[in-house]
């Protein structure tokens, strides 16, 4: 995915093109694309770090260095998230979490355009020719709600 369709992608959330909030619809593709994903669930999670780390290569060491365990953790996470949609609220608190995790690895708020790209990407490698375009505009919605969530500053610095 060229840099410029993520822009695009996060761009449509604020011009319109994708609605603030997730139609049933789009919930319901995107749960089964996760659920055909749910196999691959090691894979994915490490595709989506070596893509991140192919994108900002800043980041690439600390990516590298995620245990298995940990990223097994995150998959937790996103799959609970993707359980409470359409109910946005309810997975962004699910998807929480990941923000103290993204920290640790070093992602800042700037870094939610390469969160969408390296999910997308992540599925796109994953599920092939499954992920059908609408499939991937619901992703991408998803994205654009939810990549800003696992790159949010500390709440509480001090307390490290």
């Amino acid at each position: 995915m060229a840099a410029n369709e993520v822009t695009m992608t996060l761009h449509g959330s604020a011009t319109g093109e994708y609605p603030a909030e997730l139609t049933p619809a789009a919930a319901d593709l995107i749960r089964t694309t996760w659920a055909e994903l749910a196999g691959l669930r090691r894979e994915a999670a490490g595709l989506f770090l070596a893509r991140l780390g192919e994108l900002d290569p800043i980041l690439a060491d600390a990516a590298a260095e995620v245990s298995p365990d940990r990223q097994e953790v995150a998959m937790d996470v996103v799959a609970a998230a993707v359980a409470a949609l359409p109910d946005a609220d309810a997975a962004s608190v699910r998807l929480s979490p990941l923000a103290a995790a993204a920290r640790v690895v070093g992602l800042a708020p700037l870094h939610s355009r390469l969160i969408a790209a390296s999910v997308l990407w992540t599925l796109e490698e994953g599920l092939g020719q499954a992920l059908t375009a609408e499939a991937r505009r619901a992703w991408a919605q998803f994205c654009a709600r939810f990549a800003g969530t696992l790159a949010e500053p500390d709440p509480n610095p001090d307390e490290r």
